[in-house]
């Protein structure tokens, strides 16, 4: 389940690296510099002239008058020739190595050639669902409920988790079954690795909660954490998690968007469909105010109502400790 606000998906995909954009400085004289580049692949590489006039050739070898063998989408691609300033950019989608020149007369014989090797981008193991932040009101425990996947093709691996903090608030967090002690403005790594099953995601109590105690009024907390296979460290996802109590960051009408409720009237079975995947909190009074019923849901569910009278009963919701207005629900059978 993915515990965050709006229903804008975060999923901070962490199974690839960020796109970056690389620059060759093309010229004044017979150079690309540098000449030899290697990226990931979706990186963007950008060509920008010091001077002369040059262009960045992938389609025809200029010396041998044969095809580069590039594909024909960076063949097609090729920046036509220009003086100083900026030339253009191609984005890299594929592994493999793209050779190139300067198509100009004379040019690519003096050396005016280049290429870029693309490598394969590293595949994590684990995928990690984070929110944008974990709401909590001032002196109550802030919790972060972040659900881990294990996206490798391997039938389970076993996986570590490793916090790094630089504040002297309280925080500390649980992976899987087993709650580590308390710790600030350090690093801490758990003592035992949790096994995920190829494809199965932990959610809920099953899976990783972050806790942030005594956080002062109107403020906000990040922690790094990062996720590892066990003996093999350098396959790691790491995120952010922004605790917090300041009311800017919920609002009345945010909530708005977190559930469904339906349908209304309703006979048997009412729906309680999350939109967010927040944990909702339902709390059902009738006519006199007295509370008849209350559960709270971590992922879409019913209620049967069958047993209530028929009759007309108000409901709320508590979502990341705010409540939403009132709402009438009546019930008939």
């Amino acid at each position: 389940m993915k515990y965050f606000l709006l229903p804008l998906f975060l999923l901070l995909s962490f199974t690839t690296s960020a796109q970056t954009t690389h620059t060759v400085e093309v010229g004044p004289g017979m150079t690309y510099t540098p000449d030899v580049l290697t990226i990931e692949e979706g990186d963007i590489v950008s060509w920008v002239s010091l001077g002369g006039t040059h262009d960045v050739n992938f389609d025809i070898n200029s010396q041998t008058g044969q095809s580069f063998g590039n594909p024909d989408e960076i063949a097609s691609a090729s920046l036509p020739v220009q003086g100083a300033g900026e030339m253009g950019s191609i984005t890299f989608d594929n592994a493999g190595t793209y050779n190139y020149d300067c198509s100009v007369y004379g040019h690519a014989s003096m050396g005016m050639v280049g290429s870029i090797t693309v490598e394969e981008t590293a595949v994590q193991s684990l995928s990690v669902d984070v929110a944008d932040y974990y709401y909590s009101p001032f002196g109550e425990q802030c919790k972060a409920y972040i659900d881990v996947t294990n996206t490798s093709s391997q039938d389970s691996v076993m996986f570590h988790v490793t916090r790094s903090s630089t504040t002297d608030i309280e925080n500390y967090f649980c992976w899987g079954p087993t709650c580590y002690p308390p710790n600030s403005n350090e690093t801490y790594t758990s003592t035992n690795s949790l096994l995920i099953n190829a494809g199965e995601t932990l959610t809920g109590l099953a899976s990783f909660i972050g806790y942030v105690d005594d956080l002062p009024e109107n403020s906000s907390l990040d922690i790094d954490y990062c996720f590892w296979v066990d003996g093999n460290p350098s396959d790691e996802t790491c995120i952010v998690v922004t605790y917090t109590n300041k009311d800017s960051f919920m609002t009345i009408e945010d909530l708005s968007f977190s559930h469904e409720i339906y349908p209304n009237p309703v006979q048997d079975l009412l729906h309680i469909n999350l939109l967010s995947s927040n944990p909702v909190e339902f709390v059902l009074f009738d006519m006199l105010g007295s509370q008849v019923y209350k559960e709270v849901f971590t992922s879409s569910s019913n209620i049967n109502v069958s047993s209530f009278e028929a009759g007309i009963y108000f409901y709320k919701l508590k979502v990341k400790g705010k409540e939403t207005e009132v709402q009438k629900l009546i019930i008939t059978h």
